[in-house]
């Protein structure tokens, strides 16, 4: 696979040719566009000066070749070129200075936008792999969970039309011992974080960008992954209206299990059912409107499986009259 640096230079030669007779038309001569030339293979230099990939080193040192055979033809007295040399050398030094801090500021906000992402623990190596790495590439992550749960990641880094790395977003997989492989893409920009999207992969929502979201295992795109159900602010899910109405059996931190059901988490808490105090679990399930209570079995508590007790409203599609509601969401009972 050709270097970056030779891609570039590819792409330089054939534009010349394509130039060539249009300049030389135009009144250029020969030295004329070997100028051009030389100053273009000067401006790579500075660009690819602190390049750490092999093959770019390489390119490199075939450019210093024919810059020294272009510059014996325009600058045949040796006085004239090596003067010439020195005042081109820190030209060129200069250059890679200014490039080496635009990378250091893009490292930085790559940086950032890993820690963002809950990855900045990969931060050094993805630095490291930028200096070697060509166009683009790919970093696998291991993301260990609780148990023996896993989920692979494969964080996409790829170089903008400046040449610089951007961080592109990542694809979340998790194999289920049991079950079918589930994916999805995560872009740079939504501020989904790796434990998120763990949760989504595990079927529950998060909620991100002020908009909650949700995997549908049912639904993927032409590359296998899952599309993302998207349930914005005016679906009129009230996480916290649903939350304060939980019969709590103690006094609990409300804006901790809010903030934890935000982030997809599966929240244990202690709840007064059918007048017994009992440990549960608490899901958001923003599609029916309603915080999911599950028993230690994991299965949902609802009429089917706990009988009687009082109905806690749980649904919060105040906008819909209620024999509408109940078609979109089943009550819990208590």
């Amino acid at each position: 696979m050709e270097s970056r640096l030779e891609q570039e230079l590819k792409a330089w030669k054939e534009r010349e040719q394509r130039l060539s007779g249009l300049l030389t038309s135009s009144g250029f001569n020969g030295s004329e566009l070997l100028k051009r030339r030389l100053a273009h293979y000067e401006m790579l230099q500075a660009k690819f000066l602190s390049t750490q990939h092999p093959g770019d080193r390489e390119a490199l040192k075939d450019l210093r070749i024919e810059r020294r055979q272009i510059e014996r033809k325009l600058y045949p007295n040796l006085l004239v070129r090596l003067a010439r040399r020195i005042i081109v050398y820190l030209d060129i030094k200069q250059r890679a200075s200014k490039i080496d801090k635009q990378d250091l500021a893009r490292q930085e906000q790559i940086k950032a936008e890993l820690v963002k992402a809950g990855l900045g623990g990969y931060s050094q190596q993805v630095i490291a792999r930028m200096k070697f790495e060509g166009n683009e590439f790919t970093l696998p992550v291991a993301w260990n969970m609780p148990g023996r749960n896993r989920m692979d990641l494969q964080v996409q880094f790829k170089r903008d039309q400046q040449g610089h790395f951007q961080y592109q977003g990542y694809q979340a997989t998790v194999i289920p011992e049991t079950g079918k492989r589930q994916s999805f893409q995560v872009d740079a920009g939504q501020g989904m974080q790796a434990s998120q999207a763990y949760n989504m992969l595990s079927g529950r929502a998060v909620h991100v960008n002020a908009t909650w979201c949700q995997l549908d295992m049912n639904d993927r795109d032409a590359s296998g992954n899952c599309k993302i159900r998207h349930f914005p602010p005016d679906f009129r899910f009230d996480l916290h209206e649903a939350v304060n109405k939980l019969p709590f059996k103690d006094l609990e931190d409300v804006d901790r299990i809010i903030h934890a059901l935000e982030n997809g988490d599966r929240v244990s808490a202690g709840l007064i059912l059918q007048g017994k105090k009992q440990d549960a679990f608490l899901e958001a399930d923003p599609r029916w409107g309603r915080v999911t209570i599950l028993n230690s079995d994991l299965e949902r508590i609802d009429d089917g499986k706990e009988k009687a007790g009082n109905v806690v409203a749980m649904r919060f599609k105040k906008d819909l009259p209620d024999e509408q509601v109940k078609k979109r969401s089943r009550p819990v009972k208590l």
